[in-house]
């Protein structure tokens, strides 16, 4: 799933301010908790709509057989050498959950690569 850059961003600072503030030796289920959290919070704050269904987008586009949080719970169970950083954190669940990020005008060219594909649809005559 892609989603926008500034919602990574918001995640890393979110998961370093977590470990500094909270729990810097946090339970696997405590820590896969609030990700999949503040993966909406974060979607949220940047903007985006549809955040009530975000993480089931997520569950689909990936194939998780489990959800965000248990998904992210079993695999930070499986990797207990992980540097405990907002970015190395990200960077395992963008591999987890396959994300991928969109700059806002990377966002804003493939819109008008859209519009540009309904005009050129719309000036094609039409076989009546």
């Amino acid at each position: 799933m892609k989603l926008p850059a500034d919602v990574r961003e918001s995640l890393v600072i979110a998961i370093d301010e977590y470990f500094e503030n909270e729990n810097d030796d946090p339970d696997v289920e405590q820590l896969a908790q609030f990700i999949a959290d503040q993966i909406e919070i974060s979607a949220e704050e940047s903007g985006l709509e549809e955040v009530d269904e975000l993480l089931a987008r997520i569950e689909e586009d990936a194939r998780l057989e489990e959800s965000v949080a248990g998904t992210l719970e079993y695999e930070l169970g499986q990797h207990e050498d992980l540097e405990l950083t907002g970015e190395e954190v990200m960077s395992f669940v963008e591999k987890v959950l396959r994300l991928r990020w969109h700059k806002k005008a990377d966002l804003v060219e493939e819109l008008e690569d859209d519009f540009e594909a309904d005009e050129e649809d719309d000036d094609e005559p039409s076989e009546d």
